[in-house]
C-alpha cells in the first residue's frame, strides 16, 4: 500500500508541474475492463489515461502515446509511454516497453493527460502504429 501511495502521489505532482490536461479533451469510454496487457493500453491510449504495471519487477506509472509492432521486425509490440513515476520515485522521461513484459496493467483515475513534452507521432521504433495519441497542436 506505501509503494501505491508513492506512486499516485508522484503522477499527482506530475499533473501539478503542467502537464494536467486539457479542459476540451474527455475520456472515451470503456465499455469493459480490458484483460490483456495490450487492450488496457489501447483502452489508455483511447481515453488518454495514465496506467500503472509492473516492468521488470518495478511499479511504474506511465502516460502511454504511442504502440504498435517494432520496427526490428522481431514481432515484439512496444508501447511509447513518457514514465511519471518507477519505483515511487517521479522520473519523467520517455520510455520505450515491450508490451509482452508488461505486468498487472490498468487504468488510472483521473483527467486525460495532454500530450507529454517532446511528443512527436514520428517514432522510429513504431514507425506503423495501431494507436497513438494525436501531436499536440503547433503554436
Amino acid at each position: 500500500m506505501k509503494s501505491l501511495c508513492g506512486v499516485l502521489a508522484a503522477f499527482l505532482l506530475f499533473l501539478l508541474l503542467g502537464c494536467a490536461a486539457p479542459t476540451a479533451v474527455s475520456p472515451a469510454p470503456v465499455a469493459e475492463a480490458p484483460s490483456s496487457a495490450e487492450g488496457v493500453l489501447r483502452a489508455a491510449i483511447a481515453a488518454r489515461a495514465a496506467v500503472g504495471f509492473t516492468y521488470a519487477g518495478v511499479s511504474r506509472v506511465a502516460l502511454p502515446h504511442r504502440m504498435g509492432p517494432s520496427a526490428a521486425g522481431n514481432g515484439k509490440t512496444l508501447v511509447r509511454c513518457w514514465e511519471a513515476a518507477r519505483g515511487g520515485a517521479p522520473t519523467g522521461q520517455w520510455k520505450l516497453f515491450d508490451v509482452a513484459k508488461i505486468r498487472a496493467p490498468r487504468l488510472l483515475p483521473g483527467a486525460p493527460f495532454a500530450p507529454a513534452p517532446g511528443y512527436t507521432p514520428r517514432d522510429r521504433a513504431i514507425p506503423a502504429p495501431s494507436a497513438e495519441v494525436p501531436a499536440p497542436e503547433a503554436r
